[in-house]
């Protein structure tokens, strides 16, 4: 019995410095990323390929075939547009309707049975826009 906590306690030990030992890996594209606090996504550093200083990184994820800087209209989604936006006073913008749960993971659309209730941390102009970004519709 003593002996199987000793090796338990030894492994744990071996396990927690080898996690904070552990080194920035490269990704497949090159560039080594800083993991940040949840639910924020890993921030590149700079000198690999990330930003610079004075650039900013950002936070908008958009869709194959979208022209963030402007042009028309692209499979559905308005160019020059975001395809999320934070929530104002904790509600969607009408041009944004899709309440997304960043904890959780699902997003829900008006007409769904928790749509009304549901506090928004991220707000989307559809449903593939909020699949884009990793989240399941909500199953209600």
């Amino acid at each position: 019995m003593r002996g199987s906590l000793l090796l338990a306690v030894i492994t744990a030990v071996v396990l927690a410095a080898r996690r904070v030992l552990r080194t920035p890996t490269p990704d497949p594209a090159g560039l080594v990323f800083q993991p940040q606090p949840f639910p924020a996504p890993p921030r590149p550093l700079p000198g690999d390929g990330g930003p610079g200083p004075g650039e900013a990184i950002r936070h908008v994820a958009v869709p194959p075939g979208v022209d963030p800087e402007g042009g028309p209209e692209v499979e559905g989604h308005l160019a020059g547009i975001a395809p999320w936006t934070e929530p104002v006073s904790g509600t969607c913008p009408p041009s944004h309707p899709i309440k997304a749960k960043v904890g959780s993971g699902i997003y829900h659309a008006p007409g769904g049975l928790y749509y009304e209730r549901t506090r928004p941390d991220r707000c989307y102009l559809d449903p593939s826009a909020a699949e884009a970004d990793g989240f399941r519709r909500s199953r209600h």
